[in-house]
């Protein structure tokens, strides 16, 4: 987590432990547990509700980073 120095959206299936570290980041804007489950039409929500706001991201960098969390996120 302290590789994060800008601001980030974060969705995903964590447990309460991982969710409360996440969030301990100013930097890390943790999306709730309703709209972090693994479906493509929650994203594409996301997405609908940032562009109707004129939030848009150059679609030629944009990527998405997926994490894998193998064990505990460390204290």
């Amino acid at each position: 987590m302290d590789e994060v120095k800008s601001p980030v959206m974060v969705c995903g299936e964590f447990t309460s432990e991982e969710r409360h570290k996440l969030s301990q980041k100013p930097e890390i804007h943790l999306l709730s547990p309703a709209q972090s489950v693994r479906r493509p039409a929650v994203l594409a929500e996301l997405a609908w509700a940032r562009w109707q706001a004129g939030d848009m991201d150059d679609e030629a960098t944009l990527a998405p980073i997926y994490l894998h969390v193998a064990e505990p996120i460390p204290a």
